[in-house]
């Protein structure tokens, strides 16, 4: 063993590498909160989407060729919920990649059928579930048509979702 001066001396650089790699370890946790709680708010410069998620669906269902759905449906991605936010029933929770996926499902009549509206959120400050009525935005990643057999279903989906407001039913 070497004499009690580099002993101490082994034991103060051991303690000052574990405390400079413990705060290396919580700056940058830190910083992934910061940063989810920073891309669940609208980007300074970002569009909103001026209809409801009725109008929109019904823009993209009412095309009769996928190409024009498809050009439909992309002028919506990329815009943002108002800071109003939307409002739906949840129907299903799921852990994703991303975070947090509520699905939200909404008849409605004529050619639409009803429409899924999918919110991703990176983290959630308050506990959903199936039944609650959410209040949120988001941005449009996606509106498709589903390929589902009889009436079509829509889906908007939605990512960087901040909650805006649970109410329990």
């Amino acid at each position: 063993m070497g004499s009690p001066v580099k002993v101490v001396a082994l034991v103060l650089v051991v303690s000052v590498g574990a405390l400079v790699g413990y705060q290396i370890v919580v700056s940058a946790q830190s910083q992934r909160t910061i940063n989810a709680q920073q891309s669940t708010s609208p980007p300074p410069g970002a569009v909103f989407v001026e209809y409801e998620p009725e109008g929109i669906v019904s823009s993209v269902a009412s095309a009769r060729r996928r190409e024009q759905r498809e050009e439909i449906a992309s002028y919506y991605e990329g815009l943002w919920v108002p800071d109003a936010g939307w409002e739906h029933e949840v129907v299903d929770v799921t852990p994703e990649s991303l975070g947090t996926a509520v699905r939200m499902f909404t008849a409605t009549g004529g050619i639409t059928g009803g429409y899924y509206t999918v919110a991703v959120f990176p983290t959630l400050d308050q506990p959903v579930k199936k039944g609650d009525r959410v209040r949120y935005q988001g941005e449009i990643k996606r509106v498709e048509v589903l390929p589902t057999p009889g009436v079509p279903t829509q889906r908007i989906l939605l990512h960087n979702c901040r909650l805006i407001s649970v109410t329990r039913m």
